[in-house]
């Protein structure tokens, strides 16, 4: 499916503390999962960094002024401790190597602090005061006509409660965001008698017949061929949508058929139309990103950048980013090689080795039982009739 075979761990980018943390299982890993690795050297190594970040992140005191260090050249009393110190250094800087953390990686992907002006570097993620300018840039006496939907989407975008949901999560914000226009949301008990969809709520009979089968007996999203297709989030979004006031639109952006005009102007239209919404099926590392197929929102264009901004549904990986046109048309146009496929009745008949496969030519067999076929990837308009 789209959205599986991601190799990254839990971040936090705005803070740049990794976070070590794998999935359990049998290695077949989602969206934003962790490849599984011997825990324990691991953690041992991790418990003796975060005594030593203390040492490094403490606040050096000389007399009545203070200085936050963590480089070589900080101000020490005694010698030895500007020793201890470098030795400390350079054993953290060998491990990192040696290790070569996928947390590092993303992290650094991340910190892009280009001046508004300046030739950037892409994506230009939402995490300082450059980057949000861009929001209000193309706003003319206070309509912000490509922005609005950056907006909208606060009323519920949460982050996806798995690292194989992205699809499940990029359709309830864009639901959530509906409000006010929506005639009926999916309402959790849990907020009752208030309508808000959850990654829950969302699931209901028809996509247990229809898309994908979700609850509390059969995790159909966590078994072959894993993940949500473009096709499928379109049916999780139909079964929730009342078919006669709401059109549900895919644009599977095949090179050959689709331009790169063409899905600038057609996700535009939908930005600027109050009643329109639009989320996008993009290949990560295509877009300068780490991981694989991906669900996200997109909440504004910049006419500046020429660049969608996509609202990131794994909050806890990296920030909303802005995306060049080209860029997001290329991983549009990659390829889904499950982007069809027979099921939940087909999904139901799989024995339970192919199921859950634990080789590559376990994949492989369920993956042809369940009728795979490559679809591109792309996005999703939904509009009011």
């Amino acid at each position: 499916m789209s959205n599986h075979h991601e190799t990254t761990s839990l971040l936090r980018p705005f803070t740049g503390r990794p976070i070590l943390m794998g999935l359990p299982g049998n290695g077949m890993t989602s969206d934003d999962a962790t490849p599984r690795r011997e825990r324990g050297s691991v953690m041992s190594k991790f418990a003796a960094l975060a005594a030593l970040a203390l040492v490094l992140g403490c606040t050096v005191f000389t007399g009545t002024s203070f200085r936050f260090s963590v480089a070589k050249d900080t101000f020490f009393t005694r010698s030895d401790d500007v020793a201890y110190l470098e030795e400390r250094i350079d054993l953290w800087e060998a491990w990192k190597q040696r290790g070569n953390l996928v947390e590092d990686r993303v992290y650094l992907h991340t910190r892009h602090y280009s001046p508004i002006e300046a030739k950037h570097e892409f994506p230009i993620y939402l995490n300082h005061s450059d980057a949000y300018a861009h929001l209000v840039a193309d706003g003319h006496k206070g309509a912000f006509r490509n922005s609005a939907d950056y907006f909208l989407y606060q009323q519920g975008l949460d982050a996806q409660v798995n690292q194989a949901f992205c699809a499940v999560a990029a359709s309830v914000a864009l639901l959530n965001s509906l409000r006010g226009i929506l005639e009926e949301l999916p309402q959790d008990p849990i907020y009752s008698p208030y309508p808000y969809a959850t990654q829950t709520d969302i699931f209901n009979e028809c996509t247990h017949t229809n898309v994908v089968r979700q609850d509390d007996t059969f995790q159909g999203i966590l078994s072959a061929p894993f993940g949500v297709s473009l096709n499928s989030a379109v049916g999780l979004l139909q079964c929730n949508l009342n078919s006669e006031s709401w059109d549900v639109q895919v644009t599977h952006v095949d090179p050959d058929k689709v331009s790169h005009n063409d899905m600038r102007q057609t996700m535009k239209a939908a930005l600027r139309d109050p009643n329109s919404r639009v989320m996008v099926n993009y290949e990560r590392t295509s877009a300068g990103q780490i991981g694989g197929g991906h669900f996200s929102p997109v909440g504004a264009y910049s006419t500046a950048l020429d660049a969608f901004l996509i609202m990131d549904v794994a909050k806890y990986k990296y920030p909303n980013a802005w995306i060049p046109t080209e860029v997001l048309y290329q991983s549009l146009g990659t390829i889904d090689y499950c982007g069809q496929w027979a099921g939940p009745a087909a999904q139901a008949l799989l024995p339970p080795a192919l199921l859950h496969p634990a080789t590559p030519a376990d994949m492989e067999a369920a993956k042809r039982q369940l009728g795979c076929q490559p679809k591109h990837r792309g996005f999703i308009v939904v509009s009011k009739k």
